[in-house]
């Protein structure tokens, strides 16, 4: 595939909704890896900022739903939980450390269904970042959105009348028509493979 023609873009911005690339490999079959987005980006040399969003388990949180939920909250998911962000934290450290990648994290949220005796997590990050794309969007001529939710319809609307232009990656089953209608060019993960595929080293 041939290279974007970086110079049309201007300065860049690249805002990620991280829940995005957790669903990738179902849907194109591989993983997107940050380190591969965050060298694809700046082969630009127009790079502005680079963040990621996303809301992940605290372990204070789960201890709460262990010590008064036991019912809904059993052991073997309270494992699960605490190992996923464990995992997820060590993979932000080392994406701000070492890969240039601002993560922007906030608590996962847990909505207790005593009809259902079930637990059910809510992560809510999508106003965080739309509030801080809005903030910013003197420093960048183009951001990169890499979403799917047909909600950010509202933000590439109003980032258009500013005067900006705005590119969608994500791929299809993972976007909604809306999305990609809204903004000015839409990039399918499996268009830049060789670049953004995560594989892992022997």
């Amino acid at each position: 595939m041939k290279p974007p023609d970086w110079k049309q873009y201007g300065k860049i911005s690249v805002y990620i909704d991280n829940a995005n690339l957790i669903h990738s490999p179902k849907e194109i079959g591989w993983f997107v890896g940050l380190e591969n987005i965050a060298n694809f980006f700046k082969m630009s040399h127009k790079l502005v900022e680079l963040k990621l969003f996303d809301s992940i388990p605290q372990k204070e949180d789960l201890e709460k739903l262990r010590r008064f939920h036991k019912r809904f909250f059993p052991q073997n998911e309270y494992d699960t939980y605490l190992k996923r962000s464990e995992k997820q934290q060590q993979i932000f450290e080392k994406a701000e450390k070492e890969w240039g990648i601002q993560t922007v994290i906030k608590p996962l949220r847990f909505i207790i269904d005593y009809k259902k005796h079930k637990v059910t997590p809510k992560g809510d990050c999508d106003i965080d970042l739309v509030v801080d794309i809005i903030r910013r969007r003197k420093n960048y001529d183009t951001l990169f959105l890499i979403a799917g939710d047909g909600d950010y319809v509202a933000l590439v609307n109003y980032l258009k009348q500013c005067q900006k232009r705005v590119v969608v990656m994500s791929d299809r089953g993972l976007i909604a028509n809306i999305l990609i209608n809204a903004a000015n060019e839409y990039w399918p993960f499996t268009r830049f493979r060789k670049e953004l595929e995560f594989k892992k080293r022997r």
